[in-house]
């Protein structure tokens, strides 16, 4: 039928164009054009489908099938009401999905282009980081005593003594500024756990920066717990250090403990895998070579139990928390020396205690991490009894210096960590009756 009418309107043309009737030959030209329904020939409605969709003509389009469903579809039977509604739906959703594609092709193209920025951010601001040491290690030297090191560790430090230096220093001629270094700009609460939380981790567990294998320490139950606020030596606690492969998750040695099997209470690697610093319940500190998988150099840190241990930013140093509660920064290349320490407050250190109704109490050993630093290492967090606490770390006197607290909490808060960006920074704080909460901070630039 559409091929018919066809060639009748071309019978028509060619007798107006002999006649030479050119205004009537205009107006069935315009006429044809406009037809709606297109000679009834499939492709050329579906022409005219296609020239609404890509022409974003909603309007036009809905007007279009309506005349077509007045026209042709509702004369058909019934039977064949359901695959009209189905090709309807199709054509809606082929709309809709032909007007976002470019808006989807945009944004996948600004995401990219924005991940591309970071990386070139990062990467500018590492070979900052290496020409500013480079520069002053030639007009500025440091002796060390190096103590059983292995030279590619001695030599490999992560930023350079004199870039910490020059990170502090600066705070020595200045002063330091009145204004805080970060803004808390919001605060999430996560309640899904229903009792004391032991552990958090934003980015792992003790697992190898190169991410082939991992390392674990189980121990006995029996733990030092007495208050006594008098120093005294640790009650020993045997326990096993263990390093598993990541692939194929079997154990692959046992470390040696010195002077006896003693409970491994935390573990921190430095930033390529070399070294690995523990601290025990003996109150031992222990550095451990991991080319070698042998211990490096040890040394008693605190009178009690070592919680937690980080190395701090360029590597040169390590801190520690122990039972005695004192916050220590000791140096690596100076076996068993201090370089500063600092006294901190219970509930930073633990014990920790829950108090309730009708005499209720409930006592909690340090078991997850109980400080973590920025992305540059000059502030550090800590637990207290209503969230967690920053403080600024300063070459002097005091060591620590408290600049924003960020509460939330109604329970004591037993274990932290920092997941930090270039200005933005993330902090979990998770306590005793099970909440744990993410505050998003803003670095303030000075």
């Amino acid at each position: 039928m559409g091929s018919a009418v066809e060639r009748t309107d071309e019978h028509v043309r060619e007798y107006l164009i002999y006649r030479g009737f050119t205004s009537t030959l205009k107006h069935l030209d315009s006429d044809i054009k406009a037809d709606k329904e297109k000679g009834f020939r499939v492709d050329k409605i579906i022409d005219q489908l296609q020239q609404f969709v890509q022409n974003f003509d909603l309007f036009g389009l809905k007007e279009y099938w309506v005349y077509l469903d007045r026209r042709l579809f509702c004369r058909l039977e019934d039977v064949y009401r359901s695959t009209v509604n189905k090709l309807r739906t199709s054509l809606y959703r082929y709309y809709v999905i032909c007007t976002i594609q470019p808006v989807l092709l945009s944004f996948d193209a600004e995401v990219q282009r924005t991940t591309r920025l970071t990386e070139e951010n990062e990467q500018l601001r590492q070979q900052l980081f290496a020409r500013q040491t480079e520069s002053r290690d030639q007009s500025e030297g440091d002796e060390r005593v190096h103590h059983k090191l292995p030279m590619y560790v001695q030599n490999a430090d992560r930023l350079g003594d004199t870039e910490l230096r020059s990170c502090v220093g600066g705070a020595e001629g200045g002063g330091l500024s009145a204004e805080q270094p970060f803004i808390k700009l919001s605060q999430e609460e996560y309640g899904e756990h229903h009792s004391s939380i032991m552990h958090c981790r934003i980015l792992s567990l003790a697992c190898s920066p190169s991410g082939s294998s991992f390392v674990c320490s189980a121990a006995a139950l029996s733990r030092s717990g007495s208050s006594d606020s008098v120093p005294r030596l640790p009650i020993p606690v045997s326990g096993q250090l263990l390093l598993w492969d990541t692939k194929t998750v079997k154990q692959q040695l046992q470390f040696s403990l010195e002077p006896e099997p003693v409970a491994i209470n935390c573990t921190a690697f430095n930033h390529n895998g070399n070294l690995l610093v523990t601290g025990a319940a003996d109150g031992v500190i222990r550095l451990f070579d991991m080319q070698r998988y042998e211990s490096a150099m040890s040394w008693r840190a605190h009178d009690g139990e070592v919680y937690s241990v980080e190395f701090s930013y360029d590597e040169n140093t390590v801190f520690s928390i122990g039972e005695d509660g004192k916050f220590i920064q000791w140096n690596i290349h100076r076996c068993g020396v201090k370089q500063s320490e600092q006294a901190l407050p219970q509930d930073s250190t633990g014990p920790f205690v829950l108090s309730g109704y009708s005499g209720y109490k409930q006592v909690q050993i340090p078991r997850g991490r109980l400080f973590a630093f920025d992305s540059e290492g000059q502030h550090v967090l800590t637990c207290s009894s209503s969230g967690g606490l920053i403080y600024r770390l300063n070459n002097g006197e005091p060591a620590l210096e408290s600049v924003l607290s960020l509460g939330g909490h109604k329970a004591p808060v037993v274990t932290v960590d920092w997941s930090s960006a270039v200005d933005c920074g993330t902090c979990l704080t998770a306590s005793m009756d099970g909440k744990i909460k993410l505050s998003t901070l803003l670095a303030q630039k000075s």
